[in-house]
């Protein structure tokens, strides 16, 4: 039965499209299933609660991570919808690394540009329920993350290191730039692939004040696993950039006085900061364009 699965996952990229969101859809009911079960799904909707249990709810987010976006691309690697060689770290040179991580940090003060403030983000009148709906969406998730940044202590700060920077950085990356960008690259030209997979990587995250700010990460992430050959630069870079807010948050929480830089929005950075980051941006994404050459389609061909 694999085999028959892989054979059709090789002559149809649409078949195995709709397997690997059949089994994200499917990883994500049985998170939620097992945390019903075990009376935790409560954490991850109500900020009182998350706050009294903190434990509780990076347990929670990381097991969502885990059953959705990991199990789902782990099963799509296992059923060859993506090249092995893309998780082999021999493929790739050293200096993959920083680039990729230096990229992404760079890209931050044009994140913050284009991320929606609640007085920014307006829908037409018929939608108003909608609008409202995913404020309150966005206040929520903004309260519960904010009330567990904040904490000072190391040793929350290193738990929340790997539940929202590792954990999702190796998820997502082997789930979307390694499954489902492959996938779609072989439908589609690989601009098309890295563009329509950056805007399902965004709009899955389902935090709209973040939409395009996202898609533009995910569309440096997928240009660097393109170009790289390797998802493991991107891993990094992903593990790296979320790492930075965790970091900053807490070092805001020990000293009052970065408060101000870790809730700065678009107005509050200075146009010299953003323009030595687009530059840096730029010069980093020109070196690692230069020293790596994208792989030939026989060297991603899957077995």
């Amino acid at each position: 039965m694999t085999d028959v699965l892989r054979q059709v996952i090789q002559r149809r990229p649409w078949f195995g499209l709709l397997m690997g969101f059949f089994f994200l859809i499917n990883g994500i009911m049985l998170s939620l299933l097992i945390l019903e079960s075990a009376g935790y799904i409560s954490v991850l909707g109500d900020p009182a609660s998350a706050l009294a249990a903190p434990h509780l709810f990076k347990m929670a987010q990381a097991m969502y991570q885990l059953m959705s976006y990991g199990l789902a691309g782990m099963l799509m690697l296992w059923l060859g919808a993506m090249p092995g060689a893309l998780l082999e770290p021999s493929r790739v040179r050293g200096e993959a690394y920083p680039l990729a991580a230096g990229i992404l940090l760079s890209a931050i003060p044009l994140t913050i540009l284009v991320t929606f403030t609640p007085e920014m983000f307006h829908l037409p009148a018929r939608w108003q329920a909608l609008e409202q709906a995913l404020r309150e969406q966005e206040l929520l998730t903004s309260r519960i993350f904010e009330g567990l940044m904040i904490q000072p202590d190391l040793v929350p700060m290193l738990a929340n290191l790997v539940t929202f920077s590792l954990i999702p950085a190796c998820c997502e990356e082997i789930f979307f730039r390694g499954f489902l960008q492959h996938q779609m690259s072989r439908l589609v030209p690989v601009w098309a692939a890295i563009l329509i997979t950056s805007l399902i990587f965004s709009f899955l995250h389902f935090q709209v004040y973040g939409l395009i700010a996202r898609a533009i990460l995910g569309a440096l992430l997928g240009w660097i696993a393109w170009r790289t050959g390797s998802l493991l630069p991107g891993i990094a870079a992903h593990a790296v950039f979320n790492g930075f807010s965790v970091v900053m948050a807490w070092m805001a929480a020990r000293n009052p006085a970065l408060e101000a830089i870790v809730a700065a929005d678009a107005g509050q950075v200075p146009v010299w900061i953003q323009l030595v980051a687009l530059t840096a941006a730029v010069l980093l994404c020109l070196r690692l364009h230069i020293r790596f050459l994208p792989p030939t389609a026989d060297a991603t061909h899957v077995e």
